[in-house]
C-alpha cells in the first residue's frame, strides 16, 4: 500500500468538468498517456513481444434518463495495453502539476488524465500495471468527497495479480451527463480524425465500444490547368516544407491539396503537432489561413484541404488550442505562395477551376433493325404413302327377275245356265280365279257374248 498525495485547493478538481473540451478532445487525452507510454518502453514492449500493436479500447454502458429523455453514459472505461505506470508515475499523475510547467511528450501538462477523467464524472478508479513491475496499483477517487472534505491523500491498492498484462485502465462513474449515445458517431469521428497520422500508418488501434476507427486519404484533384483545359491532367496536391524566418523557429511542413469532390466535412486545413491534431479536427474549427483558404462558401473554401504539422507553436493547456494565432496567420501566408505545381498557383486553380462540362453526346442513329434471319426451310414432308385402292368390290351378278307368275289358269267350274232376260238370252257361269281379291267378283267384260 501506498499513500498518493491529491492536495489541490478545494473544490478544484470538481471544477474541471466545465472546461471548455469538446468530447473527443477528453479521450485524447487518455489516447495520448498510452502512446507517450509505449514511446518510452518501445524497446522493452517489443522485445517482450516482436509483434506487439498499441491498442486503446473506450466502452460505455448507457443509462436513460427519463427526465431529459436522453441516453447519456453511465460508466465509461477506458482501457489501453501500453507499459503502464510504475509507483512513482502513478504517485506523480495524482499530483496538481502546475500547467505552466511544460515537459516533453504528448503529455507534457502532466494534468490531462485528472482534468478529463473529472470533467466526464465525479468517481474514477484507475489500475496500472507496469511492464518493470509486478504490482497492480489501483487507486478509487470521488472527487466530491475529496473537495468536501478537503482531503490531501489517498491510499493505493497494491496487489499481485496473476497474468495481469501491462497497461492502464480508466473507469469514471457518477457521471456528468457529456456523453450522449445519439453524438457516439460523432465522437468516433472526432477522434479518428484526431489521430489520423497513426490510425493511417497502423500504429495504434483504438476502439469505441468493440468498433475499431480508421481515417482513410481523401481523393484528389486530377485534373488540367484551369487556364489550359486541353492540357494533361495535374494532381493537385502540393507538398510543403516551409521554414518562416530561415532559422527554423516556426515551421510547417505536411501538403496543401484540392479535394476532387467539394465536401464541407473534408474542407480545410488541419495542424498537428507530434503527429497529433490539435486544431481542426472539427470542420468548424478549420478556420485559420485565410489567405489559404478564401471567404466561406467559396469554391476554394470548398475545395482546398491540408494536414500541416507545425513547431515553435505552443498550444493551450487542454491542447485544443494554439497559442500565437496572428504568427500562425503569417506562416499560412508564406505557405500558400509556395503552394505552386507546373506554374499555376494551387490556391489559383482551386478557385477559378471549373469542370468542364460533358459533350452532348450527338445521338447515335438508331441501329438498323437486324434482318429476321432466315427461318431454316422446314424439311419438306415425306409424302403420304398413296393409300392402295379399295379393290373394286366385284358386281353384285344381278339378280335374275322374278320370273312373272304365269296367270292361274282359270278353272271354269261346271257350272252354268241359261236364261233370258229383257227379250235377250244370257248364259251364265261360275268360274275360279286368282286374279281379283275379292271373293266375289262379277265380270261383264263378255257382255258382247251375253256372258
Amino acid at each position: 500500500m501506498a499513500i498518493i498525495d491529491i492536495e489541490v485547493k478545494q473544490g478544484v478538481l470538481a471544477t474541471y468538468h466545465n472546461y471548455t473540451y469538446k468530447p473527443p478532445q477528453v479521450f485524447a487525452e487518455f489516447i495520448d498517456n498510452a502512446i507517450q507510454s509505449f514511446e518510452d518502453n518501445k524497446n522493452s514492449i517489443l522485445s517482450e513481444d516482436p509483434n506487439f500493436v498499441l491498442r486503446v479500447d473506450i466502452d460505455f454502458e448507457w443509462f436513460s434518463d427519463p427526465s431529459n429523455n436522453i441516453v447519456i453514459a453511465k460508466t465509461i472505461k477506458v482501457t489501453d495495453n501500453a507499459a503502464g505506470m510504475t509507483m512513482q508515475k502513478f504517485s506523480d499523475a495524482f499530483k496538481s502539476a502546475d500547467p505552466n510547467i511544460h515537459r516533453e511528450g504528448l503529455n507534457e501538462f502532466g494534468m490531462g488524465m485528472k482534468v478529463a477523467a473529472c470533467w466526464l464524472g465525479n468517481k474514477w478508479k484507475v489500475e496500472t500495471k507496469s511492464i518493470s513491475e509486478i504490482n497492480t496499483h489501483i487507486i478509487e477517487i470521488d472527487v466530491e468527497e475529496v473537495s468536501k472534505g478537503n482531503i490531501k491523500e489517498i491510499s493505493s491498492q497494491d496487489r499481485i495479480i496473476p497474468n495481469k498484462k501491462h497497461g492502464t485502465s480508466v473507469e469514471i462513474s457518477k457521471t456528468w451527463p457529456q456523453i450522449k449515445k445519439d453524438n457516439i458517431e460523432s465522437l468516433k469521428n472526432g477522434i479518428a480524425s484526431i489521430y489520423r497520422y497513426y490510425l493511417r500508418r497502423n500504429e495504434i488501434q483504438i476502439f469505441v465500444n468493440g468498433d475499431m476507427l480508421s481515417f482513410d486519404n481523401y481523393e484528389v484533384l486530377e485534373a488540367p490547368a484551369y487556364n489550359n483545359l486541353d492540357g494533361p491532367d495535374i494532381i493537385w496536391k502540393k507538398a510543403i516544407d516551409y521554414d518562416y524566418d530561415g532559422t527554423g523557429r516556426y515551421k510547417a511542413t505536411g501538403f496543401i491539396g484540392i479535394l476532387k469532390e467539394m465536401d464541407d466535412q473534408k474542407r480545410g486545413v488541419v495542424f498537428l503537432r507530434r503527429n497529433r491534431v490539435v486544431m481542426g479536427f472539427d470542420p468548424s474549427e478549420r478556420t485559420i489561413g485565410k489567405k489559404i483558404m478564401g471567404q466561406p462558401g467559396s469554391f476554394k473554401y470548398r475545395r482546398v484541404f491540408g494536414e500541416l504539422e507545425i513547431s515553435g507553436f505552443e498550444v493551450a493547456f487542454g491542447k485544443n488550442q494554439i497559442i500565437n494565432i496572428d504568427q500562425l496567420e503569417a506562416l499560412m501566408q508564406g505557405v500558400a505562395g509556395k503552394a505552386v505545381i507546373d506554374g499555376v498557383n494551387l490556391l489559383t486553380q482551386a478557385d477559378k477551376f471549373r469542370k468542364r462540362p460533358k459533350p452532348t453526346p450527338k445521338p447515335e442513329p438508331a441501329p438498323s433493325p437486324k434482318p429476321e434471319p432466315t427461318p431454316k426451310p422446314e424439311p419438306t414432308p415425306k409424302p403420304e404413302p398413296t393409300p392402295k385402292p379399295e379393290p373394286t368390290p366385284k358386281p353384285e351378278p344381278t339378280p335374275k327377275p322374278e320370273p312373272t307368275p304365269k296367270p292361274m289358269e282359270t278353272v271354269v267350274l261346271p257350272m252354268s245356265s241359261k236364261f233370258k232376260f229383257g227379250g235377250v238370252n244370257w248364259n251364265f257361269k261360275m268360274e275360279e280365279t286368282s286374279e281379283i281379291d275379292d271373293l266375289f267378283a262379277n265380270d261383264a267384260s263378255r257382255k258382247d257374248e251375253n256372258i
